[in-house]
């Protein structure tokens, strides 16, 4: 007989699914976190404050003392705004499961870590490189998975860009409108706030384009790392 660890851990690897298991674990953080949050609130101080190290930071300065942040900030959201996790793991859900149909499961997982990571890196330059953000001085830090689902959607994109969504049950879509709407969308809207968000959007589309395109040998330049 199992004992609840061995039950735990057979229900995560269920079916070796990277999909179910990046789900879960997003969700798991949350749920800690903002277990997290209701403790440090009898102290008179908040989740975000504790947990700040490990989200990514602005400033070179604070992300040179904590270089770890490029990983694990896209493992949190924001615990006011539990829509952006539902929204992110819906994404991830439902068209993770179709990616994952098309390449191995160590491919899969080197676009979405690699997305969240180009997508924090994009993040970190911007906001020490252009004027909109130089100019104020403003500290600020990024959490979330955006980056990482967003190089999901433009990865399956490029790979199946004919693949149809039949979206609530209504109506068909082509992964690649759904795919040039969402990076359109954060261009146009840049001006509108949450460009560290943004950021994380484009930069998670452009390494999941650039790795699919790479892989299937139609990139101008050799980038044979990217196979791997």
């Amino acid at each position: 007989e199992m004992n609840a660890w061995d039950k735990i851990r057979s229900e995560f690897n269920k079916g070796d699914s990277p999909v179910r298991k990046l789900v879960i674990i997003n969700v798991a953080v949350f749920i800690v976190a903002a277990v997290f949050g209701s403790f440090a609130h009898l102290y008179n101080t908040t989740a975000d404050h504790l947990l700040e190290p490990l989200y990514m930071p602005s400033w070179y300065a604070e992300f040179f003392k904590r270089p770890w942040t490029l990983f694990t900030y896209m493992f949190f959201h924001a615990l006011k705004n539990p829509m952006h996790l539902l929204f992110n793991m819906l994404f991830l859900y439902f068209i993770g499961r179709i990616l994952v149909d098309f390449i191995p499961n160590k491919r899969f997982y080197i676009i979405y870590f690699g997305g969240g990571m180009v997508g924090g890196l994009l993040y970190l330059v911007a906001y020490n490189a252009f004027p909109v953000f130089t100019q104020n001085e403003t500290y600020s830090v990024m959490l979330g998975a955006s980056g990482a689902v967003t190089a999901i959607i433009v990865a399956t994109a490029v790979l199946v860009p004919n693949y149809e969504l039949f979206l609530f049950g209504v109506f068909r879509l082509k992964i690649k409108w759904l795919a040039l709407y969402l990076v359109a969308a954060n261009i146009l809207f840049f001006p509108q706030g949450n460009e560290g968000g943004r950021l994380a959007h484009l930069g998670g589309a452009l390494f999941g384009a650039l790795y699919i395109l790479q892989i299937q040998g139609r990139l101008p330049v050799n980038l044979d790392f990217l196979k791997k």
